[in-house]
């Protein structure tokens, strides 16, 4: 070979090793942060204070879903969530700072945001405390969306890879949802929702980690602050710190939600209310609507005050009787017998988010099976007296086992399902007064 060949060769070999390493950079290197920084001309080597508005996400219950699912088909759902929520944060502006597990942490401000550079401190604080509230805010409707299989919040033609990501995950939700061999009550509960937390205020940030393994990051209470917000908030809602609340409120961002989420649970719940006048198909919506936001105390409660309003008789004496029978025996028993009062009784004791939550506690005591204790392995006794504590300890363990399954299996193919063919019922029976109604008009 000649000394031009092997040296061509030898270009065309750091040619590749250079590509390869651009292909690396752009696959894990958050993108948004490379822009930033050649944007600035240098590496931020020193860190520094700055105001932020920090976000956590978190997939409730994740661990329960994924076991309906092979580990290829979760790593195509979570992708494809983490490209629908990537989405919004890109759309308002955000940095999608980490991703554990189930779980991200988002932000926005900071010397790598170039929509806050040339601001003052007051206009950095309205600009973050606007995007991070309402990223918030549609993290929740796109999650929503999401668990429909519907991608019409994609409106730009730009995100290909986004689509696609999204759309591989909506075809394992819809096999799902018509698997034939996956009770109903399975196919219902697996709806993937999230708590969502955030907090707002000064934070050190710059580069933390070793050298070769960097991280660009922010630390500080507001990032305890969201992270304590986002672990105790609703299921399906957002919870924000009191300084961050403060400041909407002067901003007059909560009037203004608040207007607007009025308008829209009006919108909402006008449409249930049509809903409830259609019969077999518009019962079932108005389950699945229920099923879904089970956990939100916000949605079902004023679902109830629309079934009141309306009255509509949901019978939370059966609901109590079916899920805790020895509770509803009390019940007769404090009211001597009499089946009316203790229908009475009950229904003042008790919401219909308070007979959600009894569900909930249920379900969490069948899909937490208890974990088999680590046994001591005492010196060896023989072969008899081993053999005999062995079988009594798998003897024992598969009893427990195969109750847990019986007790899952009770939940989920006869207690959830019965649950909500009462209230369906009720619902059904409200319609069919108003057939009546219009029949003797």
């Amino acid at each position: 070979m000649s000394a031009d060949a092997a040296e061509q060769k030898q270009q065309e070999k750091l040619s590749k090793g250079e590509k390869l390493q651009e292909d690396i950079q752009r696959y894990y290197l958050p993108q948004h942060l490379v822009k930033a920084i050649t944007e600035i001309g240098a590496i931020p080597e020193k860190s520094e204070e700055a105001l932020v508005g920090v976000g956590f996400l978190d997939i409730a219950d994740y661990t329960f879903l994924s076991k309906f699912l092979s580990a290829k088909e979760n790593q195509t759902i979570l992708n494809g969530l983490y490209s629908a929520f990537d989405w919004v944060l890109k759309k308002h502006g955000g940095y999608l700072n980490k991703i554990e597990g189930d779980s991200l942490m988002f932000q926005y401000g900071g010397p790598i945001d170039p929509r806050t550079r040339g601001l003052n401190e007051e206009e950095i604080r309205l600009y973050i405390s606007t995007e991070l509230f309402y990223t918030c805010i549609e993290l929740q409707r796109v999650c929503n969306l999401f668990n429909q299989a519907n991608d019409k919040f994609l409106y730009s033609e730009e995100e290909g890879k986004t689509k696609e990501s999204i759309l591989e995950a909506f075809d394992i939700i819809s096999g799902l949802r018509n698997n034939e061999f996956l009770s109903p009550s399975i196919n219902a509960l697996f709806q993937i929702r999230i708590r969502v937390g955030a907090s707002i205020g000064k934070v050190q940030i710059g580069n933390f980690g070793p050298d070769g393994s960097k991280h660009w990051d922010i630390i500080g209470m507001p990032v305890i602050y969201a992270k304590r917000m986002e672990s105790t908030a609703p299921i399906g809602g957002l919870r924000i710190s009191e300084e961050y609340y403060r400041l909407l409120d002067e901003q007059g961002i909560i009037e203004s939600y608040h207007t607007r989420f009025k308008r829209e649970s009006s919108a909402m719940f006008s449409d249930y209310r049509s809903l409830l006048q259609k019969d077999e198909p518009g019962a079932s919506r108005i389950i699945i609507f229920l099923q879904y936001y089970r956990g939100n105390q916000y949605v079902i409660n004023k679902l109830e005050e629309l079934f009141d309003r309306l009255k509509i008789h949901i019978r939370k004496e059966e609901l109590l009787k079916l899920l805790l029978p020895g509770r509803y025996r009390y019940y007769i028993s404090q009211a001597m017998g009499d089946e009316e009062k203790a229908r009475e009784l009950i229904h003042e004791e008790f919401t219909l988010k308070d007979i959600m939550d009894i569900l909930g506690e249920l379900q969490d005591a069948v899909k937490h099976p208890r974990d088999e204790a680590p046994a001591l392995i005492p010196d060896y006794p023989g072969y008899a007296d081993y053999f005999k504590v062995e079988e009594y300890k798998i003897t024992t363990r598969y009893d427990e086992i195969k109750n847990s399954i019986a007790h899952t299996s009770y939940f989920y193919n006869l207690l959830f399902p019965l649950f909500f063919r009462h209230i369906k019922s009720s619902v059904l029976e409200y319609q069919q007064r108003l057939d009546e109604v219009e029949d003797v008009l």
